[in-house]
């Protein structure tokens, strides 16, 4: 299957300003550089925190519209793969971040009404859930697992020289 190369763009990731731009060229084709970028689903941006905004907002939009329709704990299957697709490239390092994206499924499991008045923690036992956080980190730990048994392709050019 042929690489539409007229949409092929680059964004770099850097936590650093003034990161320096490259020329890229696929198939005599100049690619640009962006700050954001969205496709399949997926968004990037040169600045993580950003990414990670933009994924809570999306999310806060699902659990808003789905409470303001009906309330019912089945809804979390549509929030939760909002805030978990991906989460291997963009998880947050920050505890702010950690907070913000843990505050999503603390506010739609409150709203749960037989639930009301037990804390958070005790909800998620109720229910047989656990933090987002650690559900992000099982994703880690499957994907770590995946990587080292070569049950998935990761493609390295280069990645081991920049992470030595």
């Amino acid at each position: 299957m042929p690489v539409p190369v007229t949409t092929c763009k680059i964004v770099n990731i850097d936590n650093q300003s003034g990161a320096v731009n490259y020329q890229s060229v696929i198939v005599a084709c100049h690619l640009v550089t962006v700050e954001f970028c969205r496709r399949l689903g997926i968004a990037l941006a040169s600045n993580l925190s950003q990414h990670i905004n933009e994924t809570v907002v999306e999310a806060n939009e699902r659990v808003n519209c789905i409470l303001r329709s009906f309330v019912s704990f089945v809804c979390l299957v549509h929030v939760r793969p909002t805030v978990e697709y991906n989460s291997v490239l963009w998880s947050p390092h920050m505890i702010s971040e950690i907070d913000l994206i843990e505050k999503i499924q603390r506010r739609f499991v409150k709203r749960y009404r037989l639930l009301r008045n037990v804390s958070y923690q005790k909800r998620l036992v109720r229910l047989g859930l656990c933090t987002l956080e650690l559900h992000r980190l099982h994703f880690h730990l499957i994907f770590c697992y995946k990587t080292v048994f070569r049950l998935e392709h990761v493609n390295d050019n280069g990645l081991s020289h920049s992470l030595l």
